[in-house]
């Protein structure tokens, strides 16, 4: 997803003032308040049905925010891992089982995105997101077979399981029922 489609979906929150002047105008709502009520209400309205209707695409976006976040600290953790606190590291080792699952919902919102139309099927940076995971498990393993620096430990075995589910659920997209 570009930051194109990021930002064109969270303007509908934010370019359209009309709710703005609709909501003042109220007169007549559940309970007596003012305009800043009013207001506040009847924008609470607009937002969760904003939030309704995009409910897919906040997913997609958060989700996919998650993935890229998740890989960017396994990435500092290995080769920074003398100069990071050790809490990162149990950090990453906390995430390691919702990340995979945040993994396998991505893609299936991804399937219903592309199913329903919503977006056309794009398989250049998901092969690319594995390919980081294979290519970071291939060199952390030749530094930590050849490096005295690095050594099988818990960030390691991070990798390890991580690369390895990457591939496999990037496999089982491949395969269309």
């Amino acid at each position: 997803m570009t930051w194109r489609k990021i930002s064109t979906i969270f303007k509908g929150i934010f370019e359209e003032k009309k709710w703005f002047s609709e909501c003042r105008g109220m007169e007549n709502l559940e309970c007596k308040g003012g305009d800043i009520l009013a207001i506040l209400k009847c924008g609470h309205k607009n937002f969760i049905g904003f939030v309704k209707n995009h409910s897919l695409d906040i997913l997609y976006v958060f989700f996919g925010f998650v993935t890229h976040a998740y890989l960017a600290v396994i990435l500092v953790s290995f080769f920074l891992q003398d100069y990071i606190p050790e809490t990162m590291i149990h950090l990453a080792d906390s995430l390691s089982e919702p990340y995979l699952g945040i993994i396998g919902i991505y893609l299936v919102l991804k399937e219903v995105r592309i199913r329903t139309g919503k977006l056309v099927p794009h398989r250049v940076f998901g092969e690319v997101f594995v390919a980081i995971w294979v290519i970071l498990l291939l060199v952390s393993s030749l530094l930590t077979f050849v490096s005295e620096s690095y050594h099988v430990d818990d960030v390691y075995r991070l990798i390890i399981t991580n690369s390895l589910a990457s591939v496999i659920i990037r496999i089982g997209t491949l395969f269309r029922y």
